[in-house]
Order: structure tokens, then C-alpha cells, then sequence
């Protein structure tokens, strides 16, 4: 796959750090010529790893903590705006801590690791 990324008819200058090569004329993500893991026979034997790991470590965000919107008194606004883009965009949140959420991480974890 790392010959594909550094075709330089496809991505002008490969050498070069440059996120945005993955990005159109409008700032959306061009899916056609992002491809993470690869495919076929030379796909990533650890896509279904990456995949998982970071699912566990959302989930273990949201459990930890408690994200709202960062407006006066914490409500969402009335009007949520849903919309589906390549890239996000920007939003204001207060994250706070769970309650527990921290002592039981700690405790899941010293339980789950045992010494000998």
C-alpha cells in the first residue's frame, strides 16, 4: 500500500507531510483515495485489532465521563443540527468526570491484573 500513498501522479510531492492531500477542493475527505487498511490480499491483519481497540476506548471515554453541550446550564439547544460530513465540525462541550467513573477504571484494572 505505502507505493500507492506515494504515487505522485495521485499525491503531488508524497515525501512531504501533508494531511490535506486527502482533502477536495471543498475541505471534504475523498474517500476514493483513502484506503487505511488496504485490501485484498495485502490488507492489514490488524484492521479488525484498530477497529476494536478504538471502539473500547470511546466507549471507556463515555463511560469515564459525562460529555454535554457547552451552553448555559448545560442543556442541548432545541434545534440539534445532525449532519454527515467527512470531517467534523468543531463543537464546544464541558466534559466532566462520572462519578465512580475514575475509581472504577482503577479498580476494574488492579482487579484484572494480577502479579505472581
Amino acid at each position: 500500500m505505502s507505493v500507492i500513498f506515494r504515487n505522485e501522479e495521485i499525491f503531488p510531492y508524497p515525501e512531504r507531510f501533508n494531511p490535506e492531500r486527502f482533502l477536495d477542493e471543498k475541505n471534504e475527505l475523498q474517500q476514493q483515495k483513502m484506503i487505511p487498511f488496504g485490501v485484498g490480499r495485502r490488507a492489514c491483519m490488524g484492521e479488525g485489532l484498530a477497529k476494536t481497540e478504538i471502539f473500547l476506548i470511546i466507549a471507556n471515554l463515555f463511560k469515564t465521563y459525562k460529555i454535554t453541550p457547552a451552553t448555559e446550564g448545560g442543556t442541548a439547544p432545541t434545534d440539534p443540527v445532525a449532519e454527515f460530513r467527512g470531517l467534523p465540525t468543531p463543537q464546544t462541550v464541558r466534559v466532566s468526570l462520572r462519578e465512580g467513573g475514575c475509581m472504577l477504571t482503577y479498580l476494574l484494572m488492579s482487579e484484572s491484573i494480577k502479579f505472581t
